[in-house]
């Protein structure tokens, strides 16, 4: 059985560039002036788009990096305030009720988005798992260890992946990836 790729080389390029202009913009710092704060944003976001394809939009809070891949696929990703569940994320993706995203990303019909929440791993673990199997998606894998779970359901020609990590101040980290298998093209035949 086939399955899509969790990230994409385009992904990995966009994650690769957004933590480049994220880099940039940390480097600032918050004791500067706002007209320096706002004029080393302007370079950071003219850089990084002479670098790349992508539109660069940098806000106080949240930055989006967003622009067509090589195969013609809109991408888009986002961090801090910025980062929102994509418009059309699958409902029948659980996305747990109390997570704050700090990061989103769109490639195509791919997505992902991830944040911290308040919580306990083993109850999530089986929230997740309730959800999931009730919406018609079969479990692929499950990987306990006391402090993070990953787990991989398919559906079709979709799998969403969760990894679940426990953090020192109690906070649970999560990363949902939502990918759909992508179709090899028809082969042409000769005439």
């Amino acid at each position: 059985m086939s399955r899509a790729p969790l990230l994409s080389l385009t992904a990995l390029r966009v994650l690769a560039v957004t933590a480049i202009s994220f880099s940039l913009l940390a480097a600032c710092g918050k004791a500067q002036e706002a007209a320096e704060e706002t004029a080393t944003e302007a370079v950071a976001e003219a850089a990084i788009e002479s670098m790349t394809d992508a539109e660069i939009d940098i806000e106080d809070g949240g930055q989006t990096v967003s622009g067509v891949d090589e195969r013609g696929r809109a991408f888009s990703a986002s961090q801090g305030d910025a980062a929102a569940i994509p418009a059309d994320f699958p409902s029948d993706v659980l996305v747990p009720e109390g997570l704050v995203l700090d990061t989103s990303m769109v490639v195509g019909a791919s997505s992902f988005v991830g944040g911290t929440m308040p919580g306990d791993l083993a109850e999530l673990t089986t929230r997740i798992d309730a959800h999931m199997k009730a919406a018609g998606w079969t479990s692929r894998m499950a990987m306990s260890e006391p402090e993070s779970s990953t787990l991989l359901w398919q559906r079709d020609d979709r799998s969403v992946n969760y990894m679940i990590e426990a953090k020192p101040d109690g906070q649970l980290g999560v990363v949902i990836s939502h990918a759909v298998e992508e179709k090899a093209p028809e082969a042409e035949t000769a005439p």
